[in-house]
Formats: structure tokens, sequence, C-alpha cells
């Protein structure tokens, strides 16, 4: 979540700032607890991204990563599927350690 929440120098009420696809989004939270409004701001931010991606939810990089080998799984090399399967053990790494090659190639 990349969601700035900033108070304007003279004021007690905290306000939030964000970029979604290129996009500025900003506005005032109507709060005066920093934590309350932290909160306030990422429901304002996702509902931002819900709405970028026409109500559909942001895949995550694992999920594209299995769509696109389901798609080309079928009419792709095996040295194409273990090459894909590397790039996706690489770049997931470190946010799934579960991740596993998906062919046995």
């Amino acid at each position: 979540m990349d969601v700035t929440v900033f108070r304007p120098r003279k004021g007690n009420i905290w306000h939030y700032r964000s970029v979604v696809i290129g996009e500025r989004v900003q506005g005032s939270t109507r709060l005066t607890k920093r934590g309350e409004a932290e909160e306030f701001a990422g429901r304002v931010y996702s509902d931002a991204v819900i709405r970028a991606s026409r109500g559909e939810p942001v895949p995550t990089l694992a999920e594209l990563f299995n769509r696109q080998l389901a798609m080309h799984a079928q009419t792709a090399s095996a040295d194409h599927l273990r090459s894909v399967s590397v790039v996706r053990l690489l770049h997931l790494y470190w946010r799934a350690p579960k991740a596993r090659p998906l062919c046995a190639c």
C-alpha cells in the first residue's frame, strides 16, 4: 500500500495522498487520530485500486505466472515452461518460499 498520511501545518485533521495507475487520489480523512486516519486511507486506497481495475481484484504476481503457464502449457515447449518456472521461482522466492516449479521438465 502506497498511501501517505500527513497533517497540514496548521491543522489537526489528517489527510491522505496516493497514486493509483497514474492518477492522484487525495483528500481529508476528517479524523484527528493518526491510527484511525491510516486505516481510513488504506480503505480509500483499496477502493481506488478496485475501481481502477474495473471492479476486479488486482492479481498477485504468483497468479499471473500461474495464468501464463496455464495458457501456454499445451503449446509451449518444455524449455519455455522450464524458463518461466525458473523466473517465477526467482521473482517469488522472498515473497512465497513455498513456490515450486510447476513442471517436471
